[in-house]
C-alpha cells in the first residue's frame, strides 16, 4: 500500500514544506533539480496539512504539464477549467442569439398544471434529482466530453486534478445556463452571465505565446510595425524606409536576432557601432555596416553625428515598443532600460550638428542661388535628365510658399485657381484620389495664395501653356519616394556643381525652413504662417474658423522679395 504524502519538516528552520522527488525523465523540463521543494510558511502541523493539499496539487499539475510537453501534446490543467467553461458558455449564449430554439437543450417539457392543455417548458435542472451523484456524473461527464471535443482539447483522466476541476466548474455553470435558457424562452433577454475568464489563455496557449514572443525576430517585428504604420499614416513610405535602414544596419552587424536576445549590452554596442559608420566617402554606397566601419576606419572618413545615432536608437526603440504591445511576455525595452538613448539625446542637445540658422539659407546664399544661370537665363550646361520647368519653378515655389516637396511636385494644373470673390490666385493643395497623391497631415490640406513675385515672373503664363488636365510638372515621374525625389537630386547637384553653394541646409527642406525664418524676420503673424505652410495651429484659437485668403495675402505682401534681391525683378 503506497505511503500517503505528507508535509515535510525542515530540521534547520522548523518550517513545514513540500519535498517531492521529480521523476528523472521530466527533471530537465521542471528545472528544479531532483526534488520539487516549496515552503508552506508555517510551523504549525495542522495548518501545514491544510496548505499541503494545494501545494501537492500544484506539483502534480507541473508534472502533468511536463509529461505532456515531453510527449508533444497539449494538456489541460486545473487552472484551465474556468477558462474552458467560460469559453463554452460564451459560445452557447451566442448560439441562442442566432437561433433561440437552441435553448431547448437546456429546457424540459412537463405536463401542464391544473388541467391545462399546453405543456410547460422549465429549466432542465428543475426536473432532475441533482442530489443524486449518478445523475450529476452523467450530466457532467457528457458535458466535459462535448466541450473538450469542441475546443480540440484532450480529455483528462477521471480522478485527475484537471478532471476534478472541470467537474466542479461545469456542473454549476450548466445549472446557470438552464435558468438563463428559461428566461430567454419566455422573452426575457436581459439576463446576463459574467464570463471573466473567456479571453484568458490556457496554459498550453500561454506557453505557445511565450515561445512566439521569445523567438520573434527583429525583422518580423519591423515588418509588423511597418504594415500598421502604412495603414495608419497617409504618407508613411519615407518613414518606413528610414526605419528600415536602421533595422538593416542592426541585422548586418549582429544578425536577425530574436527580440528576447537583444539585451542592454547589445544596445550599448549598437550605439558605439553607429558612431563608427561613415556618412561620406567615395565608394561607400552599397556596403554593409561592417564593411562601412572597416572602410571608414582605414580611410579616416567622417562618421555619423550624435543626432544620427539618436535617430537610429529611437527607430529601434519604436519597433521594440510596438512589439511589446503585440507579445505579452516580451520583457523590457532594452533601448529605454539601458539609458543609452536618453544619454545620447542629452549629448546631441549639448552638441548640435547644426544650429537653427544652419538649417536654412542666408540672404547671401539666396541671392547666389536665385541669381544663378538657371534663373537668369545665362548659359550653363543643364542636366541630362529632363525635368521640364520643374527645376526652375519648384525652388521659387518653395521659397515663396514654404510648402513641402511632394505637395508641390504632385500638383495638377487644376490645382492653380482663382478665387471668384477676391480674384486672388492660389494653390489648392488637396489629395487627388485618381493620382494617389499623399499629404502629411490633415493640416496639409489648404489653399495657399501666390506671392506677387511668382505671378510677375510668369508662373500663371506657364500654367496656361499646359493642358488643363495635366500635371503641373508633367516631366516628373513618380518613383518609390514620390514625384519630387529625382528633381530634388537634380536641384542638389545644381547647387553643388553650378552655384557651388557650401551650406549645411538641406537643398529643398532648407527652403521651407528659410520661408519660416524670413517670415519671422519680417515680424509677420505666426498663425498665418502656419496656415500657409500646413503646420498644425500653434494656439487653441487657431483650431477654429477658416483661413481667409485676404488675410494671408495681406501678410504675404510684406514677405521679402527674394526675386528682387537676386536681381530677377527690378524696382
Amino acid at each position: 500500500m503506497p505511503t500517503m504524502a505528507k508535509p515535510w519538516l525542515n530540521p534547520d528552520t522548523g518550517i513545514y514544506g513540500i519535498r517531492r522527488r521529480i521523476p528523472k525523465d521530466i527533471q530537465p523540463l521542471i528545472g528544479k533539480g531532483t526534488h520539487w521543494k516549496k515552503s508552506l510558511e508555517t510551523k504549525d502541523h495542522r495548518e501545514a496539512c491544510f496548505r499541503f493539499a494545494a501545494a501537492y496539487s500544484e506539483s502534480e499539475e507541473a508534472f502533468i504539464k511536463a509529461r505532456a510537453e515531453l510527449a508533444g501534446i497539449p494538456v489541460v490543467l486545473p487552472s484551465d477549467a474556468p477558462k474552458i467553461v467560460d469559453r463554452w458558455s460564451r459560445g452557447v449564449l451566442a448560439e441562442w442569439e442566432k437561433d433561440p430554439s437552441k435553448t431547448s437543450r437546456f429546457l424540459a417539457t412537463v405536463a401542464p398544471d391544473h388541467g391545462g392543455k399546453d405543456a410547460d417548458r422549465v429549466p432542465a435542472c428543475d426536473v432532475l434529482d441533482l442530489d443524486n451523484p449518478r445523475v450529476r456524473a452523467t450530466i457532467t461527464n457528457s458535458l466535459i466530453s462535448e466541450i473538450l471535443k469542441g475546443q480540440r482539447l484532450p480529455l483528462p483522466a477521471i480522478g485527475s486534478p484537471a478532471r476534478v476541476a472541470l467537474e466542479r466548474t461545469i456542473f454549476p455553470r450548466w445549472v446557470d445556463l438552464c435558468h438563463i435558457a428559461f428566461d430567454r424562452n419566455i422573452g426575457e433577454w436581459h439576463t446576463s452571465l459574467p464570463l471573466p475568464d473567456a479571453d484568458k489563455p490556457l496554459a498550453s496557449e500561454k506557453e505557445k505565446a511565450d515561445i512566439q514572443s521569445s523567438s520573434a525576430l527583429l525583422s518580423v517585428a519591423y515588418s509588423q510595425w511597418a504594415t500598421a504604420k502604412r495603414a495608419d499614416t497617409l504618407n508613411a513610405d519615407n518613414t518606413v524606409g528610414t526605419y528600415g535602414a536602421t533595422i538593416t544596419r542592426f541585422i548586418e552587424l549582429y544578425g536577425d536576432l530574436p527580440l528576447s536576445q537583444i539585451k542592454r549590452a547589445t544596445v550599448h554596442q549598437f550605439k558605439d557601432d553607429l558612431l563608427r559608420i561613415p556618412i561620406k566617402g567615395k565608394g561607400i554606397k552599397g556596403l554593409t555596416a561592417k564593411e562601412l566601419i572597416a572602410k571608414g576606419e582605414a580611410e579616416g572618413l567622417p562618421t555619423a553625428s550624435l543626432a544620427t545615432v539618436r535617430n537610429g536608437l529611437s527607430h529601434l526603440s519604436t519597433i521594440f515598443n510596438d512589439a511589446r504591445s503585440r507579445y505579452e511576455t516580451l520583457g523590457e525595452n532594452p533601448i529605454e532600460a539601458s539609458g543609452v538613448l536618453s544619454k545620447v539625446k542629452r549629448q546631441a542637445t549639448r552638441n548640435p550638428t547644426r544650429t537653427r540658422g544652419e538649417k536654412g539659407y542666408s540672404h547671401t546664399e539666396l541671392r547666389a542661388m536665385f541669381g544663378s544661370p538657371l534663373f537668369t537665363g545665362e548659359s550653363w550646361n543643364p542636366p541630362r535628365a529632363d525635368y521640364g520647368k520643374a527645376l526652375y519653378w519648384l525652388p521659387l515655389l518653395f521659397i515663396y510658399t514654404g510648402a513641402r516637396r511632394e505637395e508641390l511636385a504632385q500638383l495638377q494644373v487644376s490645382n492653380i485657381r482663382k478665387d471668384a470673390d477676391t480674384s486672388i490666385w492660389f494653390l489648392y493643395i488637396r489629395t487627388q484620389a485618381e493620382r494617389n497623391e499623399t499629404l502629411k497631415t490633415a493640416d496639409s490640406f489648404r489653399s495657399v495664395p501666390l506671392h506677387p513675385d511668382l505671378i510677375t515672373l510668369g508662373f500663371l503664363t506657364y500654367c496656361d501653356s499646359l493642358p488643363k488636365g495635366s500635371m503641373l510638372f508633367p516631366k516628373l515621374t513618380k518613383s518609390r519616394n514620390g514625384y519630387g525625389h529625382n528633381v530634388g537630386k537634380g536641384w542638389k547637384n545644381y547647387l553643388d556643381k553650378v552655384v557651388k553653394l557650401s551650406s549645411l541646409a538641406a537643398p529643398i527642406h532648407g527652403l521651407r525652413h528659410t520661408f519660416k525664418t524670413l517670415w519671422r524676420e519680417a515680424g509677420l503673424r505666426e498663425e498665418v504662417s502656419d496656415w500657409i505652410t500646413g503646420h498644425a495651429p500653434s494656439g487653441i484659437g487657431g483650431e477654429y474658423g477658416v483661413n481667409p485668403l485676404t488675410q494671408m495675402v495681406s501678410e504675404l505682401e510684406k514677405f521679402p522679395s527674394i526675386a528682387h534681391e537676386a536681381g530677377l525683378l527690378e524696382g
